[in-house]
């Protein structure tokens, strides 16, 4: 059976074309691109074949120069895929030599622009073409041509059908209807769904590269690499995190890969829930509301509605019978021998009189306000508080007054001060900014380079204040801006600039995945990471800390935490600590301590760490917890969730889903 959907396309043949070897969590610093091109070469057994690889475009240029320092010259082509019109003139006779093609997931993606679609009726408003409901948002609001331009949506509508229930009453359901079309005066075809549709069977292995930002359902990219797993006979999935937290993760990586075990358990594509209640953790919420508005005999002046959420957590049961049979679990210390050390330290620095006053106050003052609001069912002041605790300390400088909008005032609502953090002396040095310039100085007496990550850089200018003051202390410095440096420019961008310089500055976001921080020729080595400030996304902060720790570094690694203590800085270390077990059994290696905290799991970082401001919480000494996690050093972990983790937007949409957090 195909299922095919506008956009989306699965294809369940697997009898045809689906005998997959998932290599998952290979993690980047073990040479996974040398062991997925060397898989794929290796089971040809010497015939010639036709191998398509999926990377994300910063790592096209990668593919091409490991692929030609593996193979002889001459001995297989390689080719970078820039354009769909290439396929059309592409043989589909057999090669007489292996053939590598390259493509970037963006190429691979892109098809045809598309636009909004909708009818405007005579008062001006927008209505479905289909059936002609008027478009409004959840909350009843109408829609325009440009929120409808922001993403592809569709019509969400009820209407009625002609079948009839027991008591003769009309059946509902949801129109769906496309509220976008594609735009005719573009004429292009996504490569993916070309070779889907018109190259079946043409290449011979499908290789995807960062598997792990393809694991969501309806991305396009996510679409893309579905489209071509559906078209060649063998596929290796290469990445450094098979799931992020969530059983649901996985799922639709294994219906586009390897889906003969979950047809063999009937479970199907839409059911994504029940996967999640087999195999992961499902909370049911009940909302109940009372009063004269919902007065009726059946519900005795009661409205209840139920629904379902997946939460983080995981059963090993998903690996006995769905992974453990095509998978393969690859660490650094697998693969190479007389690796240099890695050390990690978690420096606690204490906040200092100046800091220490204004902190406490803030903290006060939100801790007050979101406990009331929490137990109101509003969470609107989360992510507020929650960035305020966290970097305030590290930039004490030109913050507004936080607050929520009181929504009960009128239909836009009355602003509600709650605190104005004050701002400091800018000519003295903070604690934590003391104690950085002292590691780089002894780093710097040793010869070795450091790279300096800050998280909190998007509201305030965190990088160009260290900046400042790593350069008024006499260090050489550059700053790594991702606005600045495009993605596929940022090795070539690095091997530019990192040499001869003392200290390198970055939100660890631009160099999680792909890049290495030091020179095969020793041009430059950052053997030594200090993170100014950690954040709580944990997956983020693995990712960047093993950037020198990686197949050919000579130099000891080392890396540095810096928090301030008893601040959330000192909550988020300490709960990232707790979170360690789980995420060595997402990954396979499975202790009693890490199952124990999957199934303790009370959601998010975000709720955990606000619920731990309101309730108390002491999640332990932060260093100790850490240091027992980290005694033998772990792989690296790449983003996972849906697909990005703990991203702020993303957190507060979560915090709004639950009505009955405390």
């Amino acid at each position: 059976m195909t299922f095919l959907r506008q956009d989306q396309y699965f294809d369940f043949t697997v009898e045809q074309y689906h005998n997959y070897e998932l290599a998952g969590i290979i993690h980047h610093n073990t040479g996974k691109t040398q062991m997925g091109a060397c898989a794929a070469h290796a089971h040809a057994a010497g015939k010639p074949y036709r191998a398509l690889v999926m990377a994300p475009p910063h790592l096209v240029e990668t593919w091409r120069a490991e692929l030609s320092a593996i193979f002889h010259d001459g001995e297989v082509g390689i080719k970078i895929l820039q354009s769909w019109r290439e396929l059309l003139r592409w043989p589909h006779e057999r090669p007489l030599r292996p053939v590598w093609v390259i493509m970037g997931e963006t190429l691979a993606k892109n098809g045809p622009r598309w636009k909004a679609a909708a009818h405007t009726d005579g008062r001006g408003y927008l209505r479905c073409p289909t059936c002609g409901t008027r478009i409004v948002d959840k909350n009843g609001n109408d829609l325009t041509m440009t929120d409808l331009g922001r993403s592809r949506k569709y019509c969400t509508a009820e209407v009625e059908t002609r079948q009839r229930d027991g008591d003769g009453q009309a059946i509902a359901r949801v129109c769906g209807a496309a509220l976008w079309q594609y735009d005719r005066q573009d004429h292009c075809w996504a490569p993916a769904e070309y070779i889907h549709k018109h190259m079946p069977g043409v290449f011979d292995y499908l290789v995807l590269d960062e598997a792990h930002e393809l694991k969501a359902a309806a991305t396009a990219r996510a679409n893309a690499a579905g489209a071509l797993a559906a078209s060649v006979k063998k596929v290796i999935a290469m990445t450094g995190t098979l799931i992020g937290g969530k059983a649901g993760h996985v799922r639709p990586l294994l219906f586009r890969l390897a889906p003969q075990s979950l047809k063999a358990e009937g479970l199907d594509w839409s059911e994504d829930m029940e996967f999640a209640r087999r195999y992961g953790r499902v909370d049911t919420i009940v909302t109940e509301k009372s009063g004269p508005d919902y007065d009726n005999k059946r519900s005795k002046g009661k409205n209840e509605s139920k629904r379902q959420s997946e939460q983080p957590g995981i059963m090993p049961t998903l690996y006995g019978r769905h992974l453990i049979g095509n998978t393969i679990f690859l660490r650094l210390e697998d693969v190479a021998k007389d690796l240099p050390g890695y050390a990690e330290h978690l420096t606690a620095v204490p906040l200092g009189a100046a800091l220490a006053a204004p902190y406490e106050k803030m903290e006060g003052d939100l801790k007050a306000a979101i406990a009331e609001l929490l137990r109101k069912g509003n969470h609107q002041l989360l992510s507020a508080m929650l960035h305020a605790l966290l970097a305030y300390p590290d930039y004490p400088y030109d913050w507004k007054t936080i607050g929520y909008v009181e929504k009960k005032d009128g239909p836009e609502g009355r602003f509600v001060a709650v605190t104005t953090p004050p701002t400091l002396d800018r000519g003295t040095l903070g604690p934590k900014e003391q104690r950085l310039l002292q590691i780089l100085s002894e780093e710097k007496a040793q010869g070795r380079q450091c790279w300096v990550f800050a998280c909190y850089t998007e509201s305030h200018p965190v990088l160009a204040r260290l900046e400042q003051i790593v350069t008024r202390a006499g260090f050489t410095v550059k700053v790594l801006e991702a606005a600045k440096v495009p993605t596929q420019n940022r090795s070539a961008w690095i091997a530019k600039n990192a040499p001869g310089v003392d200290v390198m500055i970055s939100h660890p976001q631009p160099v999680r995945t792909g890049l290495t921080l030091f020179d095969a020729a020793g041009r430059h080595n950052f053997p030594s990471l200090v993170f100014y400030e950690t954040g709580y996304d944990l997956f983020t902060l693995r990712q960047a800390s093993r950037r020198s720790w990686r197949i050919g570094q000579q130099c000891p690694c080392r890396v540095y935490y810096l928090y301030y203590e008893k601040t959330m800085q000192e909550r988020a270390m300490a709960l990232m600590a707790r979170k360690l077990d789980a995420s060595l059994a997402l990954e396979g290696q499975f202790a009693a301590d890490g199952l124990a905290a999957l199934s303790a799991d009370s959601g998010s970082m975000a709720m955990e760490l606000a619920k731990s401001l309101v309730e108390n919480i002491d999640f332990g000494d932060a260093e100790r917890i850490w240091t027992r996690a980290v005694a033998e050093p772990e792989p690296e972990i790449a983003e996972a969730h849906d697909p990005r983790p703990y991203i702020e937007e993303e957190l507060i949409a979560y915090c709004q889903q639950q009505l009955a957090l405390f």
